[in-house]
């Protein structure tokens, strides 16, 4: 779980309530890796993060941020997780 500040409200982000379409937005994805917007423009610009352009919108792969998310999880010494 990710805690944010949007607006005037905290809230908690996980990749589970993030909205259910196949993109997120830059900002999305920065909430769901707990990393600030300009961190993840910085690693889109770096290929750390995949994106696609479409038109002026810089999009973030749902599936991507998963597999981050995923794949920094089983990177933690002495973690064992299933993945169904």
């Amino acid at each position: 779980m990710v805690p944010c500040q949007l607006g005037s409200r905290a809230t908690t982000v996980t990749t589970s309530n993030l909205p259910d379409r196949l993109v997120l937005t830059v900002s999305e994805a920065a909430m769901a890796l707990q990393i600030g917007r300009n961190q993840a423009y910085a690693a889109v610009q770096r290929n750390e993060i995949p994106s696609l352009k479409i038109g002026r919108r810089l999009l973030i792969p749902r599936m991507a941020v998963q597999r981050l998310l995923d794949d920094r999880v089983d990177a933690l010494p002495g973690q064992e997780h299933d993945h169904a």
